[in-house]
């Protein structure tokens, strides 16, 4: 409660003390007694009940009349514009909790954006494994950046067989890289037995200078290329 509801209360309890009496007594300041408030007039035969009634009125003021000073106590205890961390308190018999500023020194982790390596160029064959026996070939292979993490890819591959004979293969496709993985997809060979597995997965290993894949293609392919 503020001085001012205090007085108000005093004065309107003090009122209705004096207006019961008058009441109870009778007392009255002779005959008719006139009220005149913005040019109205009024005749009041007991001025104890106008006391009474200004009394109760008085009482009722702080409670009908918001208290201002209330909301700002309450805006004072979040204090919203500071940095620092206010401490839970009483706010008008209510516990306000303990608020605090997000700290911008706190900032979100950022999206790791992993680039393919520089792969492309012109690579010679320098080893073929299958199924873990070495195979006495050569080729060459030639690698072209295209965009989004896929390369394309043209090869060619002499393989030896009985009695010095050769076979030559032909092969196009591309290889991708996505998700820090790497994907071969071969989309046309001359090789009769070839049919197209769609993408395999892949790993590769490149130093700049030489570049190892290895996968699955039937069979276990380890291939090594060098610039």
């Amino acid at each position: 409660m503020s001085f001012s509801d205090i007085v108000l209360t005093v004065v309107g309890i003090a009122l209705i003390l004096v207006g019961g009496i008058l009441f109870i007594t009778g007392k009255q300041a002779g005959g008719k007694n006139k009220i005149e408030a913005f040019s109205i007039k009024m005749d009041v035969s007991n001025p104890s009940l106008v006391l009474i009634v200004f009394g109760i009125l008085l009482l009722l003021a702080p409670r009908i009349m918001p208290e201002s000073g209330n909301d700002k106590n309450f805006i004072d205890a979040l204090d919203v514009n500071t940095n620092k961390t206010i401490p839970a308190e009483k706010v008008n018999n209510d516990t306000v909790a303990t608020i605090s500023k997000p700290d911008p020194s706190i900032v979100k982790p950022s999206l790791r954006v992993v680039l393919p390596p520089a792969i492309k160029g012109n690579y010679q064959l320098t080893s073929y494994i299958e199924d873990g026996e070495t195979i006495n070939a050569e080729g060459q292979l030639l690698i072209s950046a295209a965009r989004n993490g896929l390369y394309s890819f043209t090869g060619s591959l002499q393989a030896y067989v009985d009695w010095n004979d050769t076979v030559s293969y032909q092969y196009e496709g591309y290889l991708a890289f996505r998700g820090e993985k790497w994907f071969l997809k071969i989309d046309s060979a001359t090789d009769p037995e070839w049919f197209d597995r769609g993408e395999v997965s892949m790993t590769l290993v490149n130093d700049g200078n030489s570049l190892a894949m290895k996968y699955y293609y039937g069979e276990n392919i380890f291939v090594v290329w060098e610039r």
